[in-house]
């Protein structure tokens, strides 16, 4: 009896910021060198993410050589997996920095040992206080969009961020014009004196994409 799938990671619930609930199955029934698994006895109730662990690290290891070739950072986006072990096999790469979209999942990576995270969303002001704990901690960063956000950011933190200027390329969604770049000069420069502030460039979205006819 083979294995199908090397690994089957369980999300309970769907968004699992805390990771309370990850549970892990390493086997499924099906002959060796099959492609598929008969999944009926698992008597999945709720969201459930299906990896195959070889096929997935594979591509993590191809994501990391082409960012590596094209002499830029890769920063992941975490927000589709939320697990712990599957952060894992980003580091064995030579991964160490991950982008969330939430404090929550934040706050989780960050109690499984990354030290360097973006969360990639619009700043929540009601976690004020657990954004300023995160950032006394690790190597934080944070959007902001106007003036009142920066000024925000500048009263209430304690503990120095890195801000990324959140630029909108069409997508409609948040960010500031990309054709206003003297809005975008001006974020960057409110943050030259700040104490807690560290410019760290722009951050853009091109969501349109997923919009997008798909033509064969």
């Amino acid at each position: 009896m083979g294995l199908c799938f090397n690994t089957l990671i369980i999300l309970f619930g769907g968004s699992n910021d805390s990771g309370e609930g990850l549970s892990r199955h390493d086997a499924c029934g099906g002959e060796s060198g099959s492609s598929r698994c008969d999944l009926t006895d698992l008597r999945v109730e709720r969201p459930t993410l299906l990896l195959n662990e070889e096929r997935a690290k594979r591509n993590i290891e191809r994501m990391m050589r082409k960012a590596e070739a094209s002499g830029v950072r890769f920063r992941p986006h975490f927000k589709t997996h939320q697990s712990a072990e599957v952060g894992e096999w980003f580091k064995q790469v030579g991964v160490d920095s991950i982008t969330v979209s939430s404090v929550d999942m934040a706050t989780y990576f960050s109690a499984n040992g990354w030290e360097d995270i973006t969360i990639a969303f619009s700043v929540n002001i009601r976690a004020i206080e657990r954004i300023d704990e995160l950032a006394a901690k690790i190597s934080l960063g944070l959007l902001a969009e106007s003036d009142e956000m920066v000024e925000f950011l500048n009263k209430n933190l304690k503990h120095r961020v890195d801000l990324w200027v959140d630029v909108d390329v069409t997508y409609r969604r948040t960010g500031t014009d990309s054709h206003d770049t003297c809005k975008v000069l001006s974020l960057a420069e409110k943050t030259k004196h700040s104490e807690v502030l560290s410019f760290a460039g722009v951050l853009t979205h091109a969501g349109a994409f997923l919009r997008s006819e798909v033509r064969r």
